[in-house]
């Protein structure tokens, strides 16, 4: 079973250009954070990118190391971003950058 970790960091505090960053820590452990700054779009990926490595690997995710959840247990806390179409995510990300 894989631990997927979830963090998130400050603007201007990420390790490279990208805004959602995986880092493998041990063969049970995967980090995985996304800047504070980013747009829907990219933490509605973020969020499917989670789920899917939960489901394929059986693992479970925490965002904050107390509390695991499986994939399915998961899902109702980010229902808003998952939930959301590509369109839907790229209008609220548009709104997001013009407010």
């Amino acid at each position: 079973m894989l631990n997927i970790i979830l963090h998130s960091y400050p603007k201007g505090k990420n390790k490279s250009y990208e805004h959602i960053n995986f880092e493998i820590i041990d063969d049970n452990t995967v980090v995985v954070e996304i800047a504070d700054d980013a747009l829907f779009v990219d933490k509605r990926v973020f969020y499917r990118e989670v789920l899917f490595i939960s489901e394929y690997t059986n693992g479970k995710i925490s965002d904050d190391q107390l509390d695991w959840y499986n994939h399915n247990e998961f899902k109702p806390k980010i229902s808003n971003y998952i939930d959301s179409s590509l369109d839907v995510a790229v209008e609220k990300s548009i709104q997001e950058m013009i407010s």
